[in-house]
């Protein structure tokens, strides 16, 4: 696989996949690899376990121990080992070829230009001499050369609804496992028995990485690939033993994967009483650059959680597309809209200025609506405030009866005592207020009003004989001695009925002299 696509996987010293010898993690450093966290001193650790004695800070392995390694397996091009030492303190050895130990600056040693193919790599602490490894870096071969590696992710345990959900994604067997411990935290599905197991198939993919724990209660297990891959030629064995529970961890990882074959992983508890914990697998698919953005790898399995990614381009292409339709849609949607708020408004402007479309009505008088159907233009002589209009007697109204009586009886009151009767409430609505009002007699006006006036002044005058009658001074003077009879008034039926007008609604704002031109 010489046109293999380099992809570095880093692992923390406390990873499992890192098998140290003789012991992983041992108080006395000279008796083998002590775990040390550089904000977890020794004196704030918890013998009883009442709290999860999280490791914090920086990590790192250290021994003095003369003998002691540090080994991994991998298939990829090369590797590199960080932490801190001095010449001579150490040896690397990578596929039975040795190096006396030459750190530069943090890093102990590095090899890049393995052929791709599966390598081992150990170092060897020398002459007593203390080395601290905090990490190692692998050149992975992951699909070919030149494409681009996306994970798809798939978590073992779901939290999203508010309580824990095993992911089908993956099988158990072989004892019980559980979804809850410490899954507020970090959710992961576990086991402590012994024999227990977990598996999960894939397809479409260049390569894997297993993130889990590791703590004091953990123990060895085993990660067995069908059909065998990479480095995984056999079933391996790894150690998950730490004095401090360290999570979010890399505890298995293959590479070298052929994506047009299904692979099976299964994992195996191999402790009594231990615990094995998986939280997540991520499937490490590729996309090549020789397809113009197409996929070399798809889908991994029938369900997913995608908290890693894992859309291939044309599918992101798609939705980029859509997204961007859409959007262009609702714009022009939101433009044509507008644009008919616009002409609607102008629309209802215009019928309100030129009186149509159901606003088209009389032009108002200055004395508003109460002198509708007046005569003489609207226009009528006012007393104290009060139209004429408003008043119960008018020009118009038969003579009364000859006898006082008869006037009550009508109820219409004589010309010559209207002033008795006229209220003195400056209430220009004083008829609305439910008192009776009567015209004056020194209203003036029009001739209609003034013929009420002349009708009571002419009340008390002796009759004079008409054109061409007798100017006998005799007859003259018995018609003095007789009073003229009151004069004959005629009862107005009111003003000339107007067609009925529908009420109008005018909008806010709305001027009423717009309606007439001449004002």
């Amino acid at each position: 696989m010489s046109d293999a696509n380099i992809y570095e996987i880093t692992l923390a010293d406390v990873s499992p996949v890192l098998t140290y010898s003789p012991y992983r993690d041992i108080d006395n450093p000279g008796a083998g690899w002590k775990l040390v966290y550089s904000e977890s001193p020794d004196s704030s650790y918890d013998a009883t376990h009442k709290t999860d004695n999280e490791g914090k800070g920086t990590s790192l392995h250290m021994s003095t121990m003369t003998g002691a390694t540090m080994s991994l397996d991998f298939y990829g091009s090369g590797i590199t080992v960080y932490g801190s030492s001095s010449a001579g303190a150490f040896s690397t050895t990578v596929d039975s070829q040795e190096t006396t130990g030459s750190p530069s600056g943090t890093k102990l040693f590095e090899t890049t230009n393995l052929s791709v193919g599966k390598h081992t790599m150990s170092l060897k602490v020398s002459n007593g001499k203390g080395v601290n490894v905090t990490s190692v870096v692998v050149k992975a071969a992951v699909g070919k050369s030149g494409s681009t590696v996306v994970p798809l992710t798939e978590d073992a345990v779901s939290v999203s609804s508010g309580s824990p959900v095993t992911s089908s994604y993956y099988s158990t067997s072989g004892g019980e496992w559980y979804n809850v411990h410490s899954w507020e935290k970090y959710p992961r599905l576990d086991t402590n028995t012994i024999g227990g197991t977990v598996s999960f198939s894939f397809s479409n993919a260049s390569g894997l990485i297993i993130y889990g724990t590791s703590n004091y209660d953990h123990d060895t297990f085993s990660v067995k690939i069908n059909p065998p891959v990479g480095a995984s030629t056999s079933e391996r064995t790894f150690n998950a033993t730490s004095k401090w529970f360290a999570y979010d961890n890399v505890v298995f990882f293959e590479a070298g994967m052929d994506a047009s074959t299904t692979y099976n992983v299964q994992l195996k508890n191999l402790g009594t009483n231990k615990y094995l914990d998986i939280h997540s697998t991520h499937i490490l698919q590729t996309i090549s650059s020789s397809s113009n953005g197409g996929s070399s790898s798809g889908s991994s399995g029938s369900s997913s959680s995608s908290s890693g990614g894992g859309l291939q381009t044309p599918a992101i292409v798609g939705i980029a597309v859509g997204v961007a339709a859409l959007v262009i849609i609702l714009a022009i949607l939101g433009v044509l809209w507008k644009r008919q708020n616009r002409d609607r408004r102008e629309s209802r402007q215009k019928v309100t200025i030129e009186g149509k479309g159901g606003f088209d009505h009389p032009a108002p008088t200055p004395f508003g609506s109460q002198n509708a159907g007046l005569p003489y233009n609207g226009t009528a002589p006012q007393e104290s405030g009060r139209l004429l209009s408003e008043y119960s007697v008018s020009p118009y109204h038969p003579s009364p009866p000859s006898s006082s009586a008869g006037f009550a009886g009508a109820g219409i009151i004589p010309a010559s005592k209207w002033s008795q009767h006229m209220p003195h409430s400056p209430d220009p609505h004083a008829s609305m207020h439910g008192s009776s009002a009567y015209a004056s007699s020194s209203a003036g006006g029009s001739d209609g009003y003034a013929r009420e006036t002349m009708i009571s002044s002419l009340s008390s005058q002796p009759l004079l004989p008409p054109p061409g009658a007798s100017t006998d001074k005799a007859a003259l003077a018995a018609n003095a001695n007789n009073p003229r009879p009151p004069p004959r008034q005629e009862i107005d039926a009111g003003p000339a009925p107007e067609p009925q007008q529908e009420a109008e609604t005018l909008p806010p704002g709305y001027n009423p002299q717009w309606s007439n031109p001449g004002a």
